[in-house]
C-alpha cells in the first residue's frame, strides 16, 4: 500500500494545495492520501491559525469536489493538541499501516531544514519525500544526506494562505480572492474568519 501524507497549517486551504495534491496522486497513484492539518507547526508558532476544527472543515469542503481521488483528512495532529512534529505523525501512521510505503509531501523550501527536523535520522529511514519545485526549469535544490527524495516540478503557484488572510483582513470581497475555493470562501464568510 502506498500512502501520502500532506501536512500543513492549511490556514486556509487554497487551490495551490489542491493542485499539489492532484499532481502527486496522478504521478504516484497513492492508495490513500491524507491531508494533515497541523495543530501548531514548529516553524509557525507565532502564526495563530484559525481553530483546528475550522481548518479541517475548510479542507473537507475543498476536497469534497475531488471524489475521484483518495483524499482524506486525518485529525491526528489536531487532536494531539501540541506542536506537530513530522516524525511523530509518521510513526503514528507506521503503527496504523506497518507494511505501507509512506511518502511525505512538501515544497522545496523544506529541503534545507530537513536535517534540523526532530529525529531527522529516524524520519529519513521511515519515509520518502516527494518535493514540489516551484517553477519549471528551476535548478533542483540539493538533497540532504540520508534522505530519499523525488521531485515534481509545478508552475509557480500565485496564491498563499498568508496572502489570502491579508486580503481578507484588508476587506477584499472574499468570494473574489484568487485561489480560494468557493466552498472555502463560503465558510470563511459565514464564520467571519481572518477579519
Amino acid at each position: 500500500m502506498k500512502i501520502a501524507l500532506f501536512g500543513g497549517s492549511f490556514n486556509p486551504v487554497h487551490e495551490g494545495h489542491l493542485k499539489i495534491a492532484t499532481e502527486a496522486f496522478l504521478r504516484y497513484r497513492f492508495d490513500r492520501f491524507f491531508f494533515l492539518p497541523a495543530y501548531c507547526s514548529p516553524f509557525k508558532r507565532n502564526d495563530l491559525p484559525a481553530d483546528g476544527p475550522l481548518r479541517a472543515e475548510m479542507l473537507r469542503a475543498a476536497i469534497s469536489l475531488y471524489k475521484e481521488y483518495p483524499f482524506e483528512i486525518d485529525d491526528y495532529e489536531l487532536t494531539r493538541g501540541s506542536v506537530s512534529y513530522s516524525v511523530d505523525t509518521v510513526l503514528h501512521f507506521k503503527k496504523l499501516f506497518p507494511d505501507a510505503d509512506i511518502t511525505w509531501i512538501g515544497g522545496d523550501d523544506i529541503l534545507p531544514d530537513l536535517p534540523c527536523w526532530k529525529d531527522s535520522e529516524r524520519l529519513s529511514r521511515e519515509v520518502s519525500f516527494l518535493i514540489f519545485c516551484r517553477g519549471f526549469g528551476t535548478v533542483l535544490p540539493p538533497v540532504p544526506d540520508g534522505f530519499t527524495v523525488d521531485f515534481i516540478p509545478i508552475p509557480p503557484i500565485p496564491y498563499s494562505s498568508s496572502r489570502i488572510r491579508s486580503q481578507i483582513a484588508a476587506g477584499c470581497p472574499i468570494r473574489e480572492i484568487p485561489g480560494l475555493p468557493p466552498a472555502v470562501a463560503e465558510i470563511i464568510e459565514r464564520k467571519g474568519l481572518y477579519r
